[in-house]
This record gives structure tokens, sequence and C-alpha cells, in this order.
């Protein structure tokens, strides 16, 4: 699935299984790769309930690994990117909590943060110093069951496996139901309680990597 975000309307070429549009809007017209995108992806259960063992290895995964491809414009402003395992993720640590399970991780301006779901008691939270500046033109992400990596053009490399991250395959939940899914927010946040006047993220690519 590639995504255009460069006219005033998110232009969407071809489809994968699972992953759905919730809500395309429009941009602002005087700015290019301002359109906006929200996406669900669906996972489908790995075959082994502990998926420690493969947060090492991309390639275990299967087709339960989705990587998201982007690629930048020269400027980038507000929340231009943002995904989550909660509908109610607003790129705020505490939002309107429906979920334990309600890990995120979003592009604000020139940071990006890594944020753990509310369960765990000393919270995660990572900035990823370096992924995001003027030199920057590519960002690819993969997101995983508990698990995520980062990359971008000039050689950065982030990853992390941890229980505090994205809950995918149907952990219990003590707030709401169990997740499976992911929220993606491009030029926008997930829960948009606000009018964003996001922009920066020009096209998307996105596909399961599948063993």
């Amino acid at each position: 699935m590639r995504i255009s975000l460069q006219k005033n309307i998110a232009e969407v070429y071809g489809s994968v299984p699972f992953i759905s549009i919730i809500d395309g809007n429009s941009g602002n017209r005087r700015y290019p790769c301002s359109s906006k995108i929200l996406l669900k992806a669906t996972f489908q259960k790995p075959n082994l309930l502990n998926s420690s063992p493969a947060c090492t290895n991309i390639s275990q995964f299967g087709n339960n690994m989705l990587k998201i491809d982007l690629r930048l414009s020269a400027t980038i402003h507000g929340f231009s990117f943002h995904i989550g395992d909660s509908k109610t993720n607003n790129g705020l640590r505490y939002h309107s909590a429906i979920q334990k399970n309600d890990a995120q991780f979003y592009f604000l301006g020139y940071s990006s943060l890594l944020y753990g779901s509310s369960k765990c008691s000393s919270s995660m939270y990572k900035g990823l110093a370096g992924l995001l500046n003027k030199n920057v033109t590519t960002i690819t992400i993969y997101v995983g069951n508990e698990f995520i990596r980062v990359t971008n053009n000039n050689g950065y490399i982030y990853d992390v496996c941890s229980s505090c991250l994205f809950a995918l395959n149907g952990q219990p939940d003590s707030e709401g139901p169990a997740n499976e899914e992911i929220y993606i927010g491009i030029n926008r946040p997930i829960s948009e309680l606000y009018q964003s006047k996001a922009k920066g993220i020009c096209s998307a690519e996105i596909s399961w990597i599948c063993s």
C-alpha cells in the first residue's frame, strides 16, 4: 500500500490485507505534504504466545511484523506521524484512558518520542535523539508485538523489545478490550482532539513482512 500526501487529499494506491482506512482528511492547499490519513492495522497472533525470542530477529515475526516507510519533506511540523495500540492515543501521556495497553510513538516537530503503556508501574519513556533532523529524508519503522525498530537514511538504528510496548497478541487489559491492532496517524495524531496543523510526511508505504 502506497499513500501520497503531497496534494490536498491523501491518495491511496493498492491495498494490504488487514489494513484499513479509518479517516482521510484534507490538508492545507498552501503546504505540500500536509494531507492527513488515519489507518488501522490488525495483527494476527503469532504461533507462540511468548514472542520474546523473536524480538532479536525480525524475520521470525513473519506476517505479524508491520513495516512503514516514510518519505519526509524538507520541513516537518506538529504531529506528523503517530502510532499506538489504543484509539484514544492523542500524543499526551495521560489521554482519555479506555485501555491500559496504550503505548505510543510519534513525531512532534523534530522530536520523536516513545511512551510505554499505562500498565507499567514505571512508565517507559524514550526520546530518540538523532532520528529526525533536516538531513533526514526517509524513515522506516517496524512494529511487532511488544517491539519497535526505527531507522533513517543516515544510518540511525534504534530497537527495543518490552512488555511495556504495543500489546498485539491479545494480552488482557484491566480497563478495556484486548488489543490486536495498531492505529497509524500520518500528518495527524490518532485521536485528533484539536485541529492538527501537522505537515511533513510526503508519502508512506505500508506492508507486512512475511517469512
